[in-house]
């Protein structure tokens, strides 16, 4: 079979597949709401949304302790804002923040947008023809297959990353003039120039910037009046960083999303080009070393689905669909780091997870466990408090459930005080530590550093 032909079995795969999972969307969407945020969100405590306040204290002392470069942490469950601390940061709410690469899902948005206006009719369409200047730019006949999918997932098989000259004046034919290092549709390579393509097809379509039209098209409709991204040279917007977006406004992308691209009552996005953007189309790679929809990342935590907005430094918008939660972080863009998303795994998750009302008689018999530090970066530390006779044991899992370390396996603890350490010498990334302690079962995330 020649590429062309293996081309068009893909295509009609992926349509009949995107076909199944918009009308299953369609289908399943009954989600109600209190309110909608477009005027802002409104609190509960932790414990109302059904949180362990505990943890969140214990998140915190965390990052004020160990984790300055933490900027703002905030959390919504249920639809309502539970968590909200700037650290002594210097920003507060009504400050904007920079997204960095967390813009590309943005950009992914809007292209949903386009769809749903019709402004363009399907993901196949053929790059080349939103830009007939650049038609010759590039002389192998793969340059010829490019679609907008290609770009929503970094599938293009062109050659330039982010370590390439990604910021010359003309980005986009910088990109499309690189080398074929695979053919469209078979690599997953980070490039943020992608993301630039994609902003000047909204350009070419609408008559407006992407900034332009994102200003009516979703950020009126969300409330977010306070926010800057800026353009290049050409006039087009930058698809894939230079936003900056107040924390509290993070969470309406991520509400949005949450919420299958419906805002009080009105279809801002199709919910099926919301789940087929925020399952995986790719086994990803860095920067975040995850898996990769269309401009968002894709991932588990505890055992749920989830899906974020990823930027250098930190920044993220992070979404837990099966348990009704947003989670907005903003770091300092010294370095890249993935330590503060890895919270979300370690304490707000199991925060969500072993909430519960305890009985005066159940508390009595409680074992206590703690464990740190977190993140662990060598030595892993477990303190056990028994009440009375209990039989403990405790793993480290990976993300698919797979016992990675042994920690205690059935052992009978007597009352009191057990101290153990460990070294897991497990590869950097995010664990979960399960088990059961008497009659209760144990279930926390932790993420391990190893620089």
């Amino acid at each position: 079979m020649n590429q062309m032909a293996v081309v068009f079995v893909k295509s009609v795969f992926r349509h009949f597949s995107i076909f199944i999972l918009i009308c299953v969307s369609a289908a399943g969407y009954s989600q109600t709401r209190d309110y909608w945020p477009t005027q802002g969100w409104q609190n509960k405590s932790p414990e109302e949304a059904g949180i362990n306040a505990s943890s969140l204290e214990d998140m915190e002392q965390i990052i004020s302790s160990s984790m300055p470069y933490v900027d703002a942490f905030l959390i919504v469950k249920n639809g309502y804002l539970v968590y909200e601390n700037y650290f002594d940061s210097g920003y507060d709410r009504n400050d904007i923040h920079i997204l960095c690469s967390a813009t590309k899902s943005i950009t992914s948005i809007l292209i949903g947008i386009l769809l749903k206006q019709q402004y363009i009719d399907h993901l196949d369409q053929k790059i080349k023809d939103f830009f007939p200047e650049y038609s010759n730019v590039n002389i192998d006949p793969r340059f010829d297959l490019l679609t907008i999918e290609h770009m929503l997932s970094f599938t293009s098989g062109l050659a330039m990353d982010d370590d390439g000259n990604w910021q010359t004046e003309d980005m986009i034919s910088t990109f499309l003039s690189s080398e074929f290092v695979a053919d469209p549709g078979t690599q997953f390579n980070y490039a943020t120039s992608a993301s630039q393509v994609l902003s000047g097809i909204i350009s070419k379509t609408t008559g407006k910037n992407a900034r332009d039209f994102a200003t009516t098209e979703l950020f009126q409709k969300l409330g977010i009046t306070n926010f800057s991204w800026l353009t290049d040279g050409l006039g087009y917007t930058y698809g894939g960083f230079r936003s900056y977006f107040e924390p509290v406004d993070m969470l309406k992308i991520g509400y949005l999303y949450l919420n299958h691209g419906i805002w009080n009552g009105d279809t801002i996005v199709d919910p099926g080009y919301v789940l087929t953007s925020t399952i995986a189309h790719t086994d990803g790679g860095g920067p975040h070393h995850e898996k990769y929809g269309y401009n968002w990342w894709i991932t588990e935590n505890n055992g749920y689905n989830a899906f974020f907005a990823g930027g250098y430094g930190g920044q993220f918008i992070y979404v837990v669909p099966e348990l009704d939660l947003v989670v907005a972080i903003t770091c300092k863009i010294d370095r890249h780091r993935e330590d503060a998303r890895f919270l979300v795994n370690s304490h707000v998750v199991p925060a969500i997870l072993n909430f519960s009302t305890p009985t005066k008689d159940i508390n009595s018999a409680a074992t206590e466990l703690k464990t740190f530090p977190n993140p662990v970066k060598e030595t892993l530390y477990v303190i056990l408090e028994t009440k009375s006779h209990t039989k403990a044991s405790l793993f480290i899992t990976d993300l698919s459930g797979r016992v990675v370390a042994e920690l205690l396996n059935t052992v009978n603890l007597p009352p009191g005080q057990h101290k153990y350490t460990y070294k897991p010498g497990l590869t950097e990334g995010c664990y979960i530590i399960t088990g059961v302690l008497g009659i209760k079962k144990y279930h926390a995330g932790i993420c391990i550093l190893n620089r």
